[in-house]
């Protein structure tokens, strides 16, 4: 089996502003900044190497007398679990009753709402929704699912999260998350997958302090969504733009760079400083967290 790998693309950090050039985009954003799963784009943790990969290098499935399941790994002797319950409250997306899957006929008739051109297929993509609706799309795509490749297409869970966003209803992402971590123990493309999100739950302080730097979008993103698009222009539903109108005489804003933690070690600069997916190469809207001269990534010594 080849060695596990990080992708690039995988777990991103989303980008919720509305700096210059994002003119049609200004709904959508304040949507997103509103619904539960904002803190799980957005928030950009210290992300050491060493933990995920020691994570996915000894994580095994433990399924408890009550049928539920947990993760257990050992990252520099100690042990450490993970549930549903802890990816729920560590990215706080305060999901617990929230829907899991609709019927088919649901799942037609709600995409179908929301301007997708039904074909009675499972395989929904990106490119037949306008720019406004791909902007969401493409979060949910890079900086939550699952996926490590075939950005351009989703199925049927992801149909599912999208029309209980736009519709109000709240979709368990914590279930999701959680259930695509324990199909990847097994995984024959088993990835060091969430980087972001199991560094937010694990919180865990490793002896190698190498950092990984987690991709995000940026203002790019604008124009990407909007490249290519001729169509008839789609509205958001009612209810995603109600309470939000406030929001849109806001000024316009630059993204700010994070900086490394104080007390981060700062390797030597000779090394490269990602170490990407062999299949995958960076969607020109993404770019690094901080500077590629203060950050190697490098197996942990």
């Amino acid at each position: 089996m080849a060695p596990m790998a990080f992708v690039p693309k995988h777990n991103q950090v989303g980008f919720l502003k509305k700096p210059e050039g994002s003119a049609g985009f200004e709904q959508i954003v304040d949507f997103l900044k509103g619904t539960h799963i904002r803190y799980a784009l957005e928030h950009n943790p210290t992300i050491y190497v060493s933990v995920i990969k020691q994570f996915w290098q000894t994580v095994t499935v433990i399924t408890l007398d009550n049928g539920e399941q947990e993760l257990k790994a050992t990252i520099d002797t100690d042990e450490y679990t993970i549930s549903e319950s802890s990816v729920r409250n560590k990215l706080k997306l305060a999901d617990e009753n929230g829907i899991t899957e609709f019927t088919n006929a649901e799942i037609f008739e709600g995409m179908a709402n929301l301007g997708y051109p039904i074909d009675n297929t499972f395989t929904f993509w990106k490119k037949h929704f306008t720019p406004n609706w791909k902007f969401m799309v493409h979060h949910i795509l890079h900086c939550i699912s699952s996926k490590s490749g075939g950005w351009d297409q989703f199925g049927s869970k992801l149909a599912t999260a999208l029309i209980c966003l736009s519709t109000g209803r709240t979709y368990n992402f914590s279930k999701m998350i959680f259930e695509a971590m324990v199909a990847n123990v097994t995984s024959q493309k088993k990835f060091l997958m969430y980087p972001r999100f199991l560094s937010m739950v694990l919180e865990a302080k490793p002896v190698n302090t190498n950092l990984y730097l987690a991709y995000r979008l940026t203002k790019k993103i604008f124009g990407n969504m909007n490249r290519g698009f001729a169509g008839v222009y789609r509205p958001l539903l009612a209810n995603m733009i109600a309470g939000h109108d406030e929001n849109q005489g806001e000024p316009h804003e630059e993204p700010v760079e994070s900086q490394p933690p104080p007390n981060a070690s700062v390797p030597s600069t000779s090394q490269p400083t990602t170490e990407p997916h062999p299949d995958q190469e960076l969607e020109t809207e993404t770019e690094l967290h901080g500077s590629s001269s203060d950050f190697v990534h490098t197996p942990p010594t």
